[in-house]
């Protein structure tokens, strides 16, 4: 049973990465969108990326507007495009820039709205406990892909 599942695992990867065009105009999101979908599909959600694109930012387009203080990522909903504040992300370590790229590929690709804490897709991110989050990211995730 394991080796099948080890089988199964391994041909999603393969597949994911073969043939997903690529998600973005700046590569360095491609191995958290990747993760986004192998996450996905490990729970039996097909995701389409075909539309998506994700780019780092100086400041968010005038027309993305009533954002709360402290937003460093936005997905505007029109065409599937995330916007990402180059500043905030060059300070962030890895498993936030993970949730924080998740929560906006909710809104983007799984067509999900704000949701109470603890949650991927809390409203409020920063009251989001990274710790918290690498210890029960399973939790995390199963909730984000729960839809």
């Amino acid at each position: 049973m394991q080796y099948l599942k080890l089988v199964v695992y391994l041909s999603l990867i393969v597949t994911i990465g073969c043939t997903s065009k690529p998600t973005n105009n700046n590569l360095e999101f491609s191995p958290i969108v990747n993760r986004f979908l192998l996450e996905g599909a490990s729970r039996r959600v097909t995701i389409d990326p075909d539309n998506l694109t994700i780019e780092l930012v100086d400041k968010f387009s005038p027309e993305l507007t009533g954002l709360s203080p402290g937003t460093i990522a936005v997905c505007n909903y029109a065409n599937n495009h995330v916007e990402v504040l180059s500043g905030a992300w060059n300070s962030i370590n890895e498993v936030t820039k993970e949730l924080t790229i998740f929560h906006e590929l909710g809104h983007c690709l799984l067509g999900l709205r704000h949701a109470e804490c603890p949650s991927v897709m809390c409203w409020h991110m920063d009251t989001v406990s990274i710790v918290d989050y690498e210890i029960n990211r399973t939790m995390y995730l199963d909730g984000l892909f729960k839809h």
